[in-house]
Formats: C-alpha cells, structure tokens, sequence
C-alpha cells in the first residue's frame, strides 16, 4: 500500500533523463493505454508528446498516471518569406503563444495527465506597429523603428519606393528585406550609399537582401548603393539584385562602385542575386563598377553573378591591403582584378570544393608603381613565386587545374592604364598561373 501511494504520487521526469530500475511486467497493457505497463521503468508511464508545429524540437515527456506534465522551455520559431502575405516589419521570430491540447484549449499544466495526449505549439506572426515612425514610406519607418529598438527583423514590402540614404548603426540590429509577389524596387532618392551598414563603437549589425528586392542607385551618385564597414555583415539571397549606380568618387572615401566591404571583420556573403548595371568613373585608380573589398574585409561569393559592371577594375576589385574573397557554388564573375600591395599585404582568391562558376577575366596590378614592368617585378618572382590562387573553403579545398582553367589571366594593370603586358595569353611568350605541383595556382613563366 505504502509503495503503491508513492508511485501514485510522483512525477516522472523527461525522457532524456536518466531511467530508473525497470517496473514490473504489466498485466494486459498496450504502449502504456491502461497505464500498467511498466515500460521504461515507471508503472503507469503515460507520453505526453509536443508538437511544435515547426518550431524547435521539444522532447516528449513519460508522467506516471495522475501526475502533472512539466512545462517545457519554449520553443523558438523563424520567420519565412513564404509566412509573410502582408507588407510591414516582422520580428525575425513567431510569437510563441503557448501549449494547446485536442479541444483547442490553452494547456494547464497543473492539470493531472489521465492518457496519452498531444499537446500543439499555436504562433503568432510578429507584425509591428510602425505608427508614429518618422519617414517618408514604410522603409524608411521600418529602419527608423528597427534602429530604435535593435533586434532581428523581415521588413516586406509590396511597392517600389523612392528612399533617403539609410544607415544601420545600431548595436545587435539585424534587417533583411523581401518582396512580396514580384520584382520590388528600392530607388535610391538623393546621392549618397542608400544603405550604410555598421558602426565603429557598434557590433552585430547586418543587412540581407532577400527574394525579388531590387537595389537601384543613381545615374549621377557619388556613392555607392550599400557600405559595409567596421565588422558589419551584408548578404545576398536568389532574387536580390542591385544594379543602376555610377559612382565617381574615391573608393578611399568609402564611395566606390556599387557595393563597397571595408575593414577587418567586415564580410559580404553573397548565395545569390546579381549586381549588374553599374559603373565607376573615377579615373586615377582601378576601382571596379560592381564591387570592391578593401583593409581586410572579407567577401564569400557562394552563388550568385558579378557581371556587366564597368569600370576600370572590371566587376570586383580587391584595393589596397590584403582582403579575402573565396568562391563556391556557382558563383559567377565577369572581370576580377587583384592587387598586390607587398609581400605582406596582397589579396588572392581562394576556391572552395564544389565550386562550378568561372573567373571570365582576371588581372593582377599593383601599389606603388606607374609602370607596367613595375607590376611585372611585383607578381613575378622566380625565386618565390607569388600566390594567385589558393584552396580555400571549410574544410578546406586543395587547388586543382580544373580550377585554375576556370581562370582567363589576361593582364597586368597599372594605376588608371589598363594595359597589357608581354602576352598573357593562350599564345605567345609571357605568365600563367601554374596548373600543377607545388607551385599550383602561383604566376609563373609559361
């Protein structure tokens, strides 16, 4: 009687608990539904299972009949682009509204556990109340609140609009942006970045670009459409595209080409979308239409096209000290030109496994010199040959010649002159970068 009391009374725990002795053979139970069946080592164990109706797993509970069940943690739940059907800024979490059983009702856990039950996860999408946000159009609002109060957020949007130059700056702010139906545009509305991305005392901030959002900048900027810099984080989904930019400033002054990466720390992840359509005019350096990394920021191209973006840089530029770009995926560039800024401080270009795009073009130039046998000396040294491309990737990939016959090395550029050097070439006397041995992916005499 004394034991039978006891066992009454106790709440069992959760099913990675560890298991006590096992219980006595039940009498005619079945999978525990007349409570007898001494199955995992508890007589009368019922199952309380959760469903979290996508949300993150929760364990199910084993509860001694005419127990109680114990209130799980929470479960957590993203926001998709496929759950939003109505323009506004969403949280990038459902509101979990609690555990509901099979008559719809909000569980009480004080309640004792008599059968088997299932108990379902209810959510709610987290839509936010933009009124009274400053700002000419729901982005601008959208920007103005999620800067106020930093957190992860899904702004869709529904129209095109024409909008400021916005900065992100706010600690822990993170925003991605979604079409809704098809192709949105964000016009860039008065020169300047149309997004500015980080701050030097902030961390944790990004921006991503998601489905059918389209960047436009101006015919007549002197910026760029997006700047990530001091450790921010920028991406690129399918579907996203910026294009319709001309810069003329200095890529220095953190207003080059369309999308400029700056600064340790700093990175830029593109698994999809396009920058296409835009031009930088500045002529007293290689600054490319499309984009350029510089001081060690750090540019993961997954997928995605870089093409028909012009500039004497062609499409990507690595400027200035030594910067990371890595490619994988399906990743495509039209022209990439690499700087070699000193023995210590030059960029390559690192190859994942698996990658399946194509460097169209790729041209190698260098600090500190205005000739062209300059940038020769610089890239070519016969004792130690200079890296031009390296495996890369996690883990990490070794090069092979199909990768390097990915890559069209066509010329040697000097400061604004693009002009070529002794034949680089399929034909003729001049460089290419090794295909084979211990100097694979090094410039090389051919």
């Amino acid at each position: 009687m004394i034991v039978a009391a006891l066992l009454m009374a106790a709440v069992t725990t959760s099913s990675c608990t560890k298991e006590g002795p096992a219980g006595p053979a039940g009498q005619n139970g079945k999978d525990g539904q007349d409570g007898k069946d001494g199955k995992d080592g508890q007589e009368g164990a019922l199952t309380v299972t959760f469903n979290s109706n996508g949300g993150s797993a929760v364990s199910p509970e084993k509860v001694i009949e005419g127990g109680k069940a114990r209130e799980p943690k929470d479960p957590v739940k993203s926001v998709a682009e496929s759950d939003i059907e109505t323009a506004g800024l969403y949280k990038s979490k459902w509101i979990f509204e609690g555990w509901f059983g099979a008559d719809d009702k909000l569980f009480d856990f004080d309640e004792p556990i008599t059968k088997n039950i299932t108990l379902a996860a209810k959510w709610k999408l987290p839509i936010v109340d933009l009124t009274g946000m400053a700002g000419a159009n729901i982005v601008e609002r959208a920007v103005a609140y999620a800067k106020a109060n930093a957190d992860a957020y899904v702004l869709a949007i529904n129209n095109d609009f024409s909008v400021a130059p916005q900065t992100l700056n706010t600690t822990n702010l993170e925003l991605s942006i979604i079409g809704l139906g098809s192709e949105r545009k964000i016009n860039l509305g008065a020169q300047g970045a149309l997004f500015t991305v980080g701050a030097s005392d902030n961390t944790g901030i990004s921006l991503t670009l998601g489905n059918n959002i389209t960047l436009v900048g101006r015919a007549d900027n002197n910026n760029t459409v997006v700047t990530v810099n001091n450790g921010a984080n920028f991406v690129m989904l399918d579907g996203s595209k910026i294009t319709g930019n001309t810069s003329s400033a200095d890529f220095t002054a953190g207003a080059g080409a369309a999308v400029n990466i700056t600064g340790s720390g700093t990175t830029f992840t593109m698994k999809g979308g396009t920058v296409t359509g835009n031009t930088s005019t500045y002529t007293t350096n290689l600054y490319a239409g499309g984009v350029c990394i510089t001081s060690n920021g750090s540019f993961y191209m997954e997928g995605g096209s870089i093409k028909g973006n012009n500039g004497l840089g062609g499409d990507i530029t690595f400027a200035q000290t030594a910067s990371n770009f890595t490619l994988s995926g399906d990743a495509e560039v039209g022209t990439l030109t690499v700087n070699y800024g000193g023995a210590t401080s030059y960029s390559t270009t690192s190859i994942a496994s698996g990658w399946t795009g194509s460097v169209a073009t790729l041209n190698l130039r260098a600090n500190g010199t205005t000739t062209i046998d300059g940038v020769i000396s610089a890239w070519y040294n016969a004792t130690t040959p200079r890296t031009v491309l390296k495996g890369g990737g996690s883990p990490a990939h070794t090069l092979t010649a199909a990768d390097v016959a990915k890559f069209a090395l066509v010329k040697f550029l000097c400061a604004e002159t693009i002009v070529p050097s002794q034949p680089i070439g399929e034909a003729g006397a001049g460089y290419k970068i090794e295909n084979s041995g211990a100097d694979i992916g090094k410039l090389v005499l051919k």
